[in-house]
């Protein structure tokens, strides 16, 4: 789940607490007692909003990056009502109904407090996330679970594309974590998380000759950290290669069009060169032959990127700073 997601659900939280205080206040008069309709109702609120987080959250685990919206409405609902009886249930057995409902105030300071917490230090410093495929093998196996520092390339403002307090540019070799440069929703990729080595900064010219990665004409040397899993060499040129001119190639790449106009296999093994935006990365995956990265999509935007990869903090055998 994203960190804005979980913000939204805190402060959800934090609103619902302070219109739950304002009641828990309002009655504390004999005479304006709550009826159990009412505290049931309030309890009610409380366990649909914590229905939300619990669905979103679980939801996002599982490695969806859409229908949110309908998850946590279903998810929230579900809750609401298994909240409003349980309030009926219990709110007989207080003798006062502001007990109860002292009860949900605890329980949605601490909630509310802890959630809005969590979606900050998901923002701005440190963020969990698991490799989801063997694209950066050897370096990183599906089902590992790493640390993301937020905060290396710079502390991101809200709700923009910009950043301030930058400690670090991105390298060569460092392992990056973004978001999948799409913002077309019906991409399959749309939304997902993404971790990839960097190559290549803006201005630099990038090809691939037989599997071989060439930065501004100079072979990228000493790379421990690749592994190739097929043999095969592609061949360089074909008929539609031929055709394309190397002022469209590079216009087909930035689009991120180019694996739509020449076949995968030539891109894999040879690509390029093409020249990396002002303000992109160029991005590969350490297991060269099976993965989805730069070669194909095109460069990647500063405005995706999320942070560097820390360390991997299981399983236990792999506990590991990464490299």
């Amino acid at each position: 789940m994203t960190e804005g997601r979980l913000f939204g659900i805190g402060l959800g939280l934090w609103v619902y607490q302070w219109l739950l205080y304002w009641y828990w206040k309002r009655s504390s008069k004999e005479e304006t007692q709550p009826s159990a309709s009412e505290t049931a109702l309030l309890h009610g609120f409380f366990y649909g909003l914590v229905g939300i987080l619990l669905s979103v959250t679980i939801y996002a685990y599982m490695g969806h990056v859409r229908g949110f919206f309908k998850v946590g409405i279903m998810g929230g609902a579900i809750a609401f009502v298994f909240g409003f009886v349980a309030g009926l249930l219990k709110a007989k057995g207080f003798e006062s109904k502001r007990d109860l409902l002292s009860i949900d105030l605890e329980w949605t300071q601490t909630a509310s407090s802890a959630v809005i917490l969590a979606s900050v230090v998901m923002y701005v410093l440190i963020q969990a996330f698991k490799i989801p495929s063997g694209s950066m093998q050897p370096t990183l196996y599906e089902g590992d679970h790493l640390f993301v520092n937020k905060f290396y390339y710079g502390i991101r403002v809200p709700f923009t594309d910009k950043r301030v307090i930058r400690w670090h540019q991105v390298n060569p070799r460092d392992v990056t974590v973004f978001r999948y440069p799409a913002e077309d929703e019906k991409n399959q990729h749309y939304g997902k998380d993404f971790i990839k080595r960097a190559i290549a900064i803006g201005g630099d010219m990038v090809m691939v000759r037989d599997k071989k990665v060439y930065v501004n004409g100079s072979v990228v040397a000493a790379e421990p950290y690749t592994q190739f899993l097929d043999s095969r060499i592609f061949a360089r040129f074909s008929e539609e290669m031929t055709a394309v001119s190397p002022e469209e190639y590079q216009r087909y790449w930035e689009k991120g069009e180019l694996s739509q106009v020449l076949r995968g296999e030539e891109i894999r093994d040879n690509f390029g060169p093409v020249k990396v935006p002002q303000g992109h990365y160029f991005v590969l995956g350490d297991n060269r032959d099976a993965s989805f990265d730069s070669r194909f999509w095109g460069p990647l935007p500063d405005k995706y990127l999320k942070g560097k990869a820390w360390f991997i903090y299981w399983p236990p055998k792999r506990i590991r700073v990464i490299h």
